[in-house]
């Protein structure tokens, strides 16, 4: 059993932030992340509102910097998934795959989840080509790749992956909710092809299907170094389908690594233009989904979920960054969330032993 003063769920800016804040105030912590340094921070296009950085940095490069920041600091992110928080009246629990680590204050910054796609059910065979982050494809050339939905994220997602795939932008209720500047700068990519409003057809089940690669016309593959960016507007996701299997799906190996041989199967989307009500196709490789994200506090045990407001009020349990600060997802923000908790921890700590 591991004990510590302080326990850190995530390691991406916000708990990255409070563990080296607390180290530098000898706070005895452990951090935790299930995943890498960093969080979803590695999804990011660019970040261009960081101070000190008037360029901007790409998320990986912001990752390596937090993780540099930590070696530097002798703080070791620990690689676990806590999988249930309890508490017990005195202290926390925090169980994981690898055991019991008890704690007497706990940091929560264990960010968001993304919201899964209502419909189409997807069959087996092709989950392996729909993904819900953008950093598994990042290393993807000369593919085709459909986004569903309308907010920064699917535009930075879209913008990243254009530099060498076509990319096609779905939006589901027919209006970009993204950063303006984000619209402008999709809108000036070379060969970018806009669409009117389109919605999802299903006839006799059919909206999205399997069909064998290579088996249709070209007229949506990448034709240049640039991408062609297709603006689909008002994909209604609740009556999508996915039907129909022809082939093997690509292996494990190849979704895990993002690159290589991706198999022989590509996804069909079938739309209907409201504008005239013709149908159309769109084959493609990946379908990456982007439709909103949720806290991800499903680690929590029920018993601590009644006494969580208590014990933020007791100065017991504290909530940063994403998973707390709804739409205001910003680095800047959860950084600054970090150190004020990690500063209040300490203020905390000092009383008691005066």
């Amino acid at each position: 059993m591991r004990k510590c003063e302080v326990a850190i769920i995530g390691a991406g800016p916000a708990g990255v932030a409070a563990a080296m804040q607390l180290s530098r105030y000898g706070v005895d912590i452990a951090l935790f992340e299930k995943g890498s340094v960093g969080g979803l921070i590695m999804n990011a296009n660019r970040i261009e509102n960081y101070p000190g950085f008037p360029d901007g940095l790409s998320g990986p490069r912001f990752v390596r910097l937090l993780e540099e920041h930590l070696q530097r600091l002798g703080v070791e992110a620990i690689s676990e998934n806590i999988e249930n928080l309890s508490f017990d009246g005195d202290s926390f629990a925090l169980r994981s795959e690898n055991g019991l680590t008890m704690a007497n204050r706990v940091i929560i910054a264990s960010g968001t989840i993304p919201i899964p796609l209502p419909s189409p059910q997807i069959p087996e065979s092709l989950t392996s080509r729909v993904f819900y982050e953008v950093h598994p494809l990042r290393e993807l050339e000369d593919h085709t790749v459909a986004i569903i939905g309308g907010g920064d994220a699917a535009f930075d997602y879209g913008l990243n992956l254009a530099r060498h795939n076509s990319v096609s932008i779905l939006i589901r209720d027919g209006r970009a909710k993204c950063l303006p500047l984000l619209l402008e700068r999709s809108k000036a990519i070379d060969q970018v092809r806009f669409h009117t409003v389109v919605e999802s057809v299903e006839e006799s089940g059919e909206g999205i299907e399997a069909v064998p690669k290579g088996s249709f016309a070209g007229s949506w593959r990448r034709r240049s170094r640039r991408c062609d960016l297709a603006m689909l507007c008002k994909l209604l996701p609740d009556i999508v389908s996915i039907y129909r299997q022809f082939t093997r799906p690509p292996s494990a190996d190849a979704r895990t690594a993002g690159t290589g041989t991706y198999g022989t199967t590509s996804i069909q989307l079938r739309c209907r233009r409201t504008d005239n009500g013709d149908i159309f196709q769109l084959h493609i490789d990946y379908l990456l989904v982007a439709i909103g994200r949720r806290p991800n506090l499903d680690f929590i045990n029920g018993g601590l979920r009644n006494r969580m407001n208590d014990l933020i009020d007791d100065s017991k349990l504290y909530m940063i960054g994403d998973v707390g600060n709804g739409l205001y997802r910003q680095a800047t923000i959860a950084v600054g969330d970090g150190v004020r908790a990690a500063m209040e921890i300490s203020r905390s700590l000092i009383g008691e032993r005066v």
